[in-house]
């Protein structure tokens, strides 16, 4: 197995736990296998956690650092919200 194919295989896992809202296999992940999307299906963990509404899976990657600069770029208040929310201000 290349890594090329690890590391999208470890992305795809991530995504099937975001999905099941399985909290404690995105609590262990790295914080760059949270920002890594899948070549599948090219969602990050966090995309596929607020696709299918696992708002505590999208809480833990949020909390482990996730920022997405495609989300950031869209709407660069994202960014103090975010920073907001890791202070506990929100």
């Amino acid at each position: 197995m290349r890594r090329g194919d690890k590391v999208n295989k470890k992305s795809a896992e991530l995504c099937t736990a975001a999905v099941a809202g399985q909290v404690e296999t995105l609590q262990r992940a790295s914080k760059s296998a949270l920002n890594r999307a899948s070549d599948d299906d090219v969602m990050t963990p966090a995309m596929c956690a607020a696709a299918h509404g696992q708002l505590a899976a999208l809480r833990v990657i949020v909390e482990r650092g996730f920022v997405s600069a495609t989300l950031l770029s869209a709407d660069p208040s994202l960014l103090r919200d975010v920073s907001l929310y890791r202070q506990g201000r929100i």
